[in-house]
């Protein structure tokens, strides 16, 4: 079993230090990193090496909780974060947030081909306190879709609140299946 997680709050402006075996340490904007991130999935030249950055690889799980966030803000994260799929456990995913429009979003989505579920809606939940949304049970909810889907990007879960958000960071890296060899990466973005 891979050692713990590393759980790391994710903050798209912030600065984020590089450490490249015994190579000094390098700070870079994060905004920065996402950006060479997106030009490797482009197809051009990255100017290092893209496996040093666990930032963006099928190992990073972003918690997003978007009752705290605008429009704009989670239409640059889905942009500069690149994930595969983007797994929504709200009861009513609403994206009528500032800036943006539901129809704006999954236009979004579907220019950057990322593939989004609805596991409230798949599951038929009605009510936020149904017990298949606790971490635990909502942790097998994703791996059984993980399990058939092939993932080569960040895997981002929209969650309804920050409570939330803190209970599936401390479960989630156990328990979303398959785990990757070298352990999930948990990202709260509250």
């Amino acid at each position: 079993m891979p050692a713990q997680a590393d759980i790391i709050p994710f903050h798209p402006r912030k600065q984020v230090t590089i450490k490249s075996g015994s190579q000094p340490s390098e700070t870079v904007p994060f905004r920065t990193l996402l950006e060479k991130q997106v030009a490797v999935k482009s197809g051009t030249q990255p100017s290092f090496q893209p496996l040093l950055f666990p930032y963006f690889d099928h190992r990073l799980v972003v918690l997003v909780n978007i009752e705290t966030i605008t429009g704009s803000q989670l239409l640059d994260l889905v942009a500069q974060s690149n994930p595969s799929v983007i797994f929504d456990l709200r009861i009513c995913p609403r994206f009528d947030l500032e800036g943006i429009n539901r129809s704006s979003f999954f236009k979004t989505l579907q220019d950057l081909k990322i593939k989004y579920f609805d596991l409230a809606a798949m599951r038929e939940i009605q009510t936020s306190d149904d017990p298949k949304l606790y971490p635990l049970t909502a942790a097998r909810l994703i791996s059984d879709k993980l399990s058939s889907l092939r993932i080569d990007g960040p895997l981002l879960v929209f969650l309804s609140h920050s409570q939330h958000v803190l209970h599936c960071t401390a479960v989630f890296p156990s328990l979303l299946k398959p785990i990757p060899k070298k352990g999930w990466d948990i990202y709260p973005y509250q």
